[in-house]
């Protein structure tokens, strides 16, 4: 029961920080905010709330696979890349506001309801809540675009890089060593390690797009970020050759 409890806990701060870090990202009135709303309110609910609703699952012997589970995830994940795609205009967006709103609400819709109410009922919520979104965005003005916008998409960058490359240290070269010669596992052995690395991946891997845009990076550069990522300590490699 305590577990369950901080579980619940986790996922609603979570959810209220990527709440906040959404609606900020597409109503704030300049793009600095935006961008940092984005990329730092949004992602941090984000791996938040995945963190504590995989507890959740393990608590409740659900399956990764449950339909619902991953319409949740889905539609989490897509709200989140509309704002940081919306961080990326000078001006706020009534497209983005729309998807975001939408995507946030047909979350939460499918986590309370859990995939028992009629997928029509559950559809009706996001169109109504992005609808709204781009109302508010339309009323608002478009400002100047802020003076360093890649700049700060690129510090996003280097710090999911710095929580990706240690949480593969802490997953290979740390917890499974020690699982398997000591049988001591970090985890409890409920797998939640390995699941915040597979969230941060997630999160690193469209982070390289948003990178290469902010630093006019070939392909090949790109190419090199993602093969580091595979590589315990070669995100920090990465940053030292290519982001300092």
């Amino acid at each position: 029961m305590t577990a369950w409890l901080a579980f619940r806990i986790l996922k609603f701060v979570g959810l209220s920080l990527l709440a906040v870090g959404l609606g900020r990202a597409v109503a704030a009135d300049t793009q600095e905010v935006r961008i940092r709303a984005a990329s730092r309110d949004a992602i941090a609910g984000l791996v938040l709330t995945w963190a504590a609703g995989y507890g959740l699952m393990k608590l409740g012997a659900r399956s990764l696979g449950e339909p619902w589970i991953l319409q949740s995830m889905a539609a989490s994940l897509v709200a989140v890349a509309a704002a940081l795609w919306a961080g990326m205009r000078p001006g706020q967006t009534t497209p983005a506001a729309f998807v975001v709103g939408g995507g946030l609400v047909a979350a939460i819709a499918t986590m309370v309801t859990r995939g028992e109410a009629p997928l029509w009922s559950v559809g009706v919520l996001p169109v109504l809540a992005g609808g709204a979104g781009a109302l508010l965005v339309r009323g608002s003005n478009s400002p100047e675009p802020a003076p360093d916008v890649r700049g700060q998409f690129l510090t996003w960058f280097r710090w999911i890089a710095r929580l990706e490359g240690v949480s593969l240290i802490l997953l290979v070269v740390i917890s499974m060593p020690l699982r398997r010669a000591a049988g001591i596992s970090l985890d409890g052995g409920t797998g939640l390690l390995g699941w915040v690395h597979g969230v941060l991946v997630v999160v690193f891997v469209p982070g390289i797009a948003l990178a290469g845009w902010a630093g006019n990076w070939p392909s090949s550069r790109s190419a090199i970020a993602f093969v580091a990522s595979l590589i315990p300590g070669g995100t920090f490699w990465f940053e030292h050759r290519y982001l300092r």
